[in-house]
């Protein structure tokens, strides 16, 4: 039997330093039935260069060249031209290693999964760059042989999340089913982006090997951007998208891990230190309305549901006395 299709999308944006040796960690996989799509995003450092000679020398690889427009637009271009029956989106300056799709895949397979998420560790690219989160490993939260549903597996996530959509591979019909795609314009869009992926899926499974290798370099996203308005205002966005989204869903699994992520987010928003105060407090203020009154609602609601299953056990009772 044929080898399903993975989709890999590689959003490229100045890394001519470290763009080979990605690629080739993909070039390199076991796993061979891949497609991979780079999306120049407007570099000007040589990495189109590079992304030229790889058009050319491998049938696999389709590159995509566009105005700068951020990595949500880059991704969503290739969410828009894969083919794969799955999807996989890797950062340009990292790495995986060459089992990962060759041991992650035929579990998808086999158990007809939605998502699948692995661990990572990570590394640095220079003396003067300090790695805050050295590791990425919530086996102490999954059972690496279980498959979850998805209430087990949103339970499991509120408690062990990672926004990163590197840290998992989708069957992409999830995304076209359920309308997902990057936000665009903002950075923290994976925030946004994998609590919709989450809350979509019924079948996952968790991988505990760190199959990805995440580098912790100067003039990266994270790190050139941390405190930046653009970053606070960032947030503030993907709050709002939260909150929308929130509103239009019944199912109670799905409010919780929305509630915890609109919850962290707003605490986030009090460590910027460079943003006007009274911008600042503005907006934590609106958000901390908007979210405790939500919060009311649905606290009142568990309330009466207790309430009802206690008379229920009381009613039963006396029944059987």
């Amino acid at each position: 039997m044929k080898e399903p299709l993975i989709t890999v999308v590689i959003p490229v944006y100045n890394v001519r330093e470290y763009l080979s040796e990605c690629i080739e960690s993909v070039l390199n996989q076991c796993y061979k039935n891949i497609e991979i799509i780079c999306v120049d995003d407007g570099s000007n450092d040589g990495s189109s260069e590079i992304l030229k000679q790889y058009d050319i020398q491998h049938f696999n690889i389709k590159v995509i060249t566009q105005k700068n427009q951020g990595q949500s637009a880059a991704r969503n271009q290739g969410i828009e031209l894969a083919q794969g029956k799955y999807i996989y989106f890797l950062d340009s300056d990292d790495l995986i290693l060459s089992d990962t799709f060759s041991s992650l895949v035929p579990q998808m397979e086999k158990y007809h999964l939605d998502i699948i998420r692995f661990g990572a560790k990570s590394f640095s690219s220079g003396k003067n760059v300090a790695i805050t989160h050295s590791t990425y490993d919530f086996s102490d939260e999954f059972n690496t042989k279980k498959i979850y549903n998805k209430e087990d597996f949103l339970r499991k996530s509120k408690n062990a999340f990672s926004a990163s959509p590197v840290l998992y591979i989708i069957r992409k019909d999830i995304l076209a089913e359920n309308n997902i795609l990057f936000e665009p314009n903002i950075i923290h869009e994976d925030e946004l982006f994998t609590t919709k992926v989450f809350i979509s899926v019924n079948r996952a499974m968790y991988a505990s090997k760190f199959y990805y290798h995440r580098r912790y370099r100067e003039g990266s996203t994270m790190t050139s951007k941390a405190q930046s308005k653009f970053s606070f205002d960032s947030k503030v966005t993907v709050l709002y998208r939260l909150i929308e989204l929130k509103t239009s869903i019944t199912d109670l699994n799905e409010i919780m891990i929305i509630e915890d992520r609109i919850n962290n987010l707003i605490n986030s928003l009090y460590t910027y230190s460079k943003i006007d105060s009274r911008y600042k407090k503005s907006c934590i203020k609106n958000f901390l309305v908007k979210n405790t009154t939500t919060m009311y609602y649905f606290k009142a609601f568990r309330l009466f549901i207790k309430r009802k299953i206690y008379g229920l056990k009381n009613r039963l009772k006396h029944l059987y006395r």
